[in-house]
């Protein structure tokens, strides 16, 4: 089923589920996990356009996604989500202090490769 503007240009389909009806707490975890699968696609993507300069990119190792660098070193990514109605984060957040210490630790651990 697709739409018309007032001008009659033809709009996206209209969704034919305003929201899941599962009251099932993975549905909440797969969003979450779908953020991160497709930020890990535009980190592959920016690779692939020269836009960083990795040479492998590793999935759940250390951090949510760990770029090789070109020059042996590595960067981590951290990459979070929050539920939509809970707005922004803050500094005090605790998952936003948790990973600031969690990159901390890293740097501590490794030195010599971040």
């Amino acid at each position: 089923m697709r739409d018309q503007d007032s001008l009659g240009a033809e709009l996206l389909p209209v969704a034919r589920l305003a929201r899941t009806r599962s009251a099932d707490p993975g549905d909440e975890t797969e969003r979450n996990y779908r953020y991160q699968h497709q930020y890990g696609v535009v980190l592959l993507v920016a690779v692939r356009r020269g836009q960083l300069p990795y040479v492998s990119i590793y999935c759940e190792h250390h951090e949510d996604f760990l770029g090789e660098r070109i020059d042996g070193r590595f960067d981590g990514w951290q990459i979070k989500t929050s539920k939509p109605e809970g707005g922004a984060w803050k500094l005090t957040s605790p998952a936003l202090v948790k990973s600031v210490g969690r990159f901390i630790e890293l740097l501590e651990a490794y030195p010599d490769r971040t």
